[in-house]
């Protein structure tokens, strides 16, 4: 499981625990950022990741009937990703996201979030949230 830990002021404690969840990426420009989301291993196929990138993190996520999980990007204006289907032995899908050779993009952070769908039992979840981020 993934596991969402906070250290601060106080004890150590975990806000969430996750069985599915992507990393997000860094790269260089002009190279390949490599993406991969992770479900539980399973016998079967059937769990198809992507991610969505947005223009901001939301301050408070928003729950949206009919999907696991929660919103945590601005929907507003959303770019679509593929990650691709999961192996079922590993768990995990990978995708490689090519960065174009523009100094512009250069320090760029992109916020983004993850969806699954698993075919065989029907339901769409939230991942966590991650950053996309340009070097």
């Amino acid at each position: 499981p993934f596991f969402d830990p906070e250290y601060g002021n106080g004890p150590y404690h975990v806000f969430d625990v996750q069985v599915a969840w992507w990393t997000g990426g860094r790269a260089q420009i002009n190279t390949t950022m490599e993406i991969s989301a992770y479900v539980p291993p399973s016998t079967s196929p059937g769990n198809i990741s992507f991610f969505f990138a947005a223009r901001r993190f939301l301050p408070t996520p928003i729950t949206l009937a009919g999907i696991g999980g929660q919103l945590g990007i601005d929907p507003s204006f959303l770019l679509y990703f593929d990650i691709g289907l999961h192996v079922p032995q590993l768990g995990r899908a990978t995708t490689n996201l090519p960065i174009p050779n523009d100094q512009s993009l250069r320090g760029l952070v992109v916020p983004a979030q993850a969806m699954t769908f698993d075919a065989i039992a029907n339901t769409l979840n939230f991942l966590n949230t991650a950053a996309i981020t340009i070097q």
